[in-house]
């Protein structure tokens, strides 16, 4: 391996497709790494597919031993 850390982010079933997980703010705090993120949805007239879909990111950073938070 390339010693890059990489942290998946996987976001519940959604029913629909037309889902994204955007990542607002990354920023180490006293209690570890915060990802603030955001799941956002299909815009109103967006034509989507009723099918189940699994939205997720990969985010790679430097190494930093610390926990690691999603909000």
């Amino acid at each position: 391996g390339l010693g890059i850390p990489a942290e998946p982010l996987f976001r519940s079933c959604q029913q629909t497709e037309g889902y994204n997980i955007t990542v607002n703010n990354f920023y180490q705090s006293a209690d570890g790494l915060v990802f603030d993120t955001e799941l956002t949805g299909p815009h109103k007239n967006e034509e989507i597919s009723q099918s189940q879909t699994y939205p997720y990111i990969v985010i790679k950073t430097e190494f930093i031993d610390a926990p690691v938070t999603f909000s």
